[in-house]
């Protein structure tokens, strides 16, 4: 029979140093596949609502129910003002803005981009691939601070 209730244990490569014994995940793949087959392909493909943000920070919680997280990210910013006002010169030209008239908000603005919201295994895979991510960072760093 091939491929009917395999039960399959991956662990993402890109996710730390595992052992080779360690399993961070179980999943049960119904695939056309040979039985005895040692690997498993992965496509990635683009939803249409895939965009790259620039992310300045993360705020979340526990899901009010547990068992996993959401993490909204967003990036940070000046306001953008409302309104300016600007004179007129007696050629026509745009002058100077008058920056008491101007109206906005103060402050910092925090424009959340997207909430995630995930199972406690899927928030342990990303917290492992996170640290994995900034130790090949910073000994990249260090290696070309040398």
């Amino acid at each position: 029979m091939r491929g009917a209730g395999i039960l399959l244990a991956l662990r993402p490569s890109s996710c730390g140093p595992y052992a080779d014994d360690d399993l961070v995940r179980f999943a049960d793949y119904r695939l056309t596949m040979p039985e005895d087959s040692k690997q498993l392909q992965f496509h990635y493909l683009k939803s249409a609502s895939f965009r790259v943000i620039h992310v300045d920070g993360v705020i979340g919680a526990p899901l009010p129910r547990g068992g996993g997280v959401h993490i909204a990210l967003y990036s940070e910013r000046t306001a953008i003002p409302q309104m300016t006002v600007h004179p007129l010169k007696p050629d026509g030209r745009i002058g100077d803005e008058i920056t008491n008239a101007r109206v906005g908000r103060s402050g910092v603005v925090r424009e959340l981009e997207v909430d995630a919201v995930m199972s406690l295994d899927t928030a342990r895979d990303l917290f492992a691939w996170l640290q994995s991510a900034i130790e090949r960072v910073e000994t990249s760093n260090k290696e070309r601070s040398k």
